[in-house]
């Protein structure tokens, strides 16, 4: 599994650039010189698509779904777990877009199916 923190992180002192630089290792990939964010398109193209996807960044799923649009079109990404605590009405139009329906739901965690 690899989990994306925000810039910072408080807990963990982990920056965007150091997870991206650690999943391209786990994935056998070459490392590329540029990576400056999540939302640079040359982070993700040599990743292959994913079939489930799990998002918990208190309160930044918004930001999470828009640098993740490559991956919410494609046929191999079946579901979507996401706890969603703000911004419930715009993240769920964003996966209704994609195609995403809500088959279940536990306090603020949804799982979303294509």
């Amino acid at each position: 599994m690899i989990t994306f923190l925000k810039n910072n992180d408080t807990v963990n002192q982990t920056s965007y650039h150091d997870i991206f630089i650690e999943a391209y290792k786990f994935l056998n990939l070459n490392v590329p010189n540029n990576i400056k964010n999540i939302n640079n398109k040359d982070i993700i193209k040599d990743i292959p698509p994913p079939t489930h996807i799990k998002i918990d960044v208190d309160g930044n799923e918004l930001d999470v779904l828009n640098a993740l649009h490559v991956y919410l079109n494609s046929s191999s990404l079946k579901y979507i777990h996401i706890e969603i605590s703000v911004n419930f009405e715009a993240i769920d139009s964003i996966l209704k877009n994609y195609k995403f329906k809500c088959i279940k739901s536990i306090g603020e965690n949804y799982l979303y199916e294509k």
